[in-house]
């Protein structure tokens, strides 16, 4: 957070800033932050859903990621 006297990432000039404006900023620079936060996590929440959605359409096609390998000779790791 800026101290007054300093020059913020919002442009705000805190030199001169009053009381009442400084009480504005800090207010204004939490409220950009929040929502920042809440747009990343907006992000996240959707990556998972996409995530979960392609697995269980993946699930109802018939894949299954944990099934072991088929007894096929071609998986056994170069043994012949």
């Amino acid at each position: 957070m800026a101290k007054p006297g300093e020059w913020d990432s919002f442009g705000i000039d805190l030199r001169t800033v009053t009381p009442k404006q400084w009480e504005a900023a800090k207010s204004e620079i939490a409220r950009r932050a929040r929502a920042e936060r809440a747009e990343t996590v907006r992000e996240l929440i959707r990556r998972l859903r996409c995530w979960r959605q392609s697995h269980r359409q993946r699930r109802e096609a018939g894949f299954k990621p944990y099934e072991p390998l088929r007894a096929n000779p071609l998986h056994w790791s170069g043994r012949t």
